[in-house]
């Protein structure tokens, strides 16, 4: 009896045994079950943050969106910095900014706004980083959101009227975009949206045309269009009104309540008699006499103190449209075609001693050492003179003005080190010796890419320039001119930019800071002589097959 009850007992623990094994097999498998039903925590925009782009010059808003964020009364510090950033752009605590620990470079360019957002102000294209929005909470938690801001340059905003195939009137918007997002927009004077096309970032550095165009009938009235575009918040537009008919037409431009020109367009000569035109278009010529005297009327009454510069505004675009090129100069190369009429005092002494540029033991300066310079790169030049010439056939822009800054920039590449790297700067790559700090460069360094991108950044300097003094003649647009520049300051006491002619921002940045340098603006490059060696040495390979 006593043997029975032990064995009853051992087969009952051995059962017991087996039901513990099986409720932990099923208890594990609900557990995986459980946790294979729960859905992954999700990350928000961590990964992914808000894309912010913003134009070179201008000011932009930074936005602190955090999910759940809690009452004001709670946040105790909240601060912006940069992901990479050793100290803060913008820090407040309990409602009063912090300026003490504020990263030098942000000093008086960042404020604070009361929904904790932070206002950037004159962007700079090394201001594009990832941004971080972070809040201290009174039970020490923090709340934090990221922000990518992207910044890019926007050519000036280019509107014209022209005539179609058919004979009928197109009013035409441009504009050149380089690593942003734009929307270039066309509109009646309702507002209305008539045609758009946006230009999607694609985070490269590369300068892309966005264009709009409409075809209009003036039918003997008035048709107004406004060509405008958009980069986040940022927005600039320009005003064309077309009136007459599409025979006899006249076509005003305007910004704002600035006047900018006044065109006349008639029938071609080859069509109708001389007689006839000016019969069929007198008039249309004394109505615009009349608009012309009354737009002139009302501007004298509405900005007295600023005649004299838009005096200079017309008359300098009316002598661009007026323009006929020489018989001398190739109609291709749109840009700067007429090196040889440009004037320069060459190379500077730095320049001289540098390349141990001597004759007779005494140092060649001048125009003459810049074509003496530019004569040594000649055989190593050679070996790009096609590429330089495909990008020159395509960007509109002299051949020899690209060749003359990469003898300048490289010596045709002596200069470089096998990478591309700069022998003397290890930041500047290519031919063109393109800043890596500041630009994302495209290519290999001595690729037509690479000069591509070198002659597409220089033409936006050009056209940047010639939006910031359109009174200047082209020639003062590409070298700048230091006379005329302070005598503008000194007569409105308005602010210039830290460059002054596109050459000289090619080699010190495109920033807008006011101009404090009591010399020569070309002093202001590294060698002291940058715009006008460029302009000798153009010269010389103008002469020597760069030109078509």
């Amino acid at each position: 009896m006593r043997m029975l009850s032990a064995r009853a007992a051992k087969v009952l623990r051995r059962r017991r045994m087996a039901g513990m094994k099986v409720a932990v097999f099923v208890s594990c498998c609900f557990q995986l079950v459980g946790c294979r039903m729960v859905p992954p925590q999700q990350t928000g925009g961590a990964d992914s943050p808000a894309q912010v782009f913003a134009v070179v010059g201008r000011d932009v808003i930074l936005r602190c969106d955090v999910p759940g964020l809690p009452d004001l009364l709670r946040v105790r510090t909240w601060e912006w910095l940069k992901e990479d950033g050793l100290k803060p752009a913008l820090t407040v605590r309990g409602g009063v900014e912090l300026k003490k620990d504020k990263e030098a470079d942000y000093v008086n360019r960042t404020a604070p706004l009361v929904n904790r957002s932070m206002e950037l102000r004159g962007v700079r294209l090394t201001d594009t980083a990832v941004y971080i929005c972070r809040l201290s909470l009174e039970d020490r938690k923090t709340l934090e959101t990221r922000v990518s801001l992207i910044v890019g340059e926007v050519s000036e905003l280019s509107v014209a009227v022209h005539r179609s195939e058919d004979g009928g009137l197109v009013v035409l918007c441009e504009v050149h975009v380089r690593s942003l997002e734009l929307t270039l927009e066309m509109l009646d004077d309702r507002g209305n949206t008539l045609q758009t096309q946006t230009q999607k970032w694609v985070g490269s550095d590369e300068s892309r045309p966005v264009r709009v165009q409409e075809k209009v009938e003036p039918g003997g009235g008035n048709v107004t269009r406004i060509c405008r575009w958009n980069v986040s918040e940022e927005t600039e537009e320009k005003k064309v009104s077309v009136s007459g008919t599409a025979a006899a037409f006249v076509v005003m431009f305007s910004s704002g309540l600035d006047l900018h020109s006044l065109l006349l367009g008639f029938p071609d000569s080859s069509t109708s008699s001389g007689c006839s035109v000016l019969l069929s278009c007198l008039p249309l010529v004394i109505y615009s006499l009349l608009v012309t005297l009354a737009v002139g009327v009302f501007f004298g009454v509405k900005h007295r103190k600023r005649l004299p510069e838009l005096w200079r505004k017309v008359t300098a675009l009316t002598a661009t449209a007026q323009r006929v090129p020489h018989e001398d100069e190739d109609e291709h190369f749109t840009e700067y075609r007429n090196l040889n009429q440009m004037t320069t005092t060459g190379i500077s002494e730095r320049t001289a001693r540098g390349n141990n540029l001597t004759r007779g033991g005494e140092l060649v300066l001048g125009a003459e050492g810049s074509r003496m310079l530019a004569e040594k790169d000649l055989r190593d030049m050679s070996k790009y003179r096609n590429q330089i010439l495909n990008v020159g056939r395509k960007l509109h822009l002299h051949p020899a003005l690209i060749a003359a800054m990469i003898s300048k920039q490289s010596n045709a590449g002596r200069q470089l080190h096998p990478d591309g790297r700069g022998k003397h700067d290890d930041n500047c790559y290519g031919l063109m010796q393109i800043n890596r700090n500041f630009h994302a460069v495209k290519g290999e360094p001595f690729s037509e890419d690479h000069i591509d991108e070198g002659a597409t950044y220089l033409i936006h300097l050009i056209k940047t320039v010639s939006s910031w003094r359109p009174a200047w003649s082209r020639e003062q647009h590409l070298k700048g001119e230091f006379e005329l520049l302070f005598s503008e300051l000194r007569v409105h006491g308005a602010e210039a930019p830290l460059c002054s002619g596109a050459l000289v921002c090619y080699m010190v940045g495109l920033e807008r800071e006011r101009l404090n340098y009591p010399g020569d603006l070309d002093e202001q490059t590294p060698t002291q002589d940058f715009a006008n060696d460029v302009i000798g040495r153009a010269q010389f390979y103008a002469q020597n097959q760069y030109t078509s």
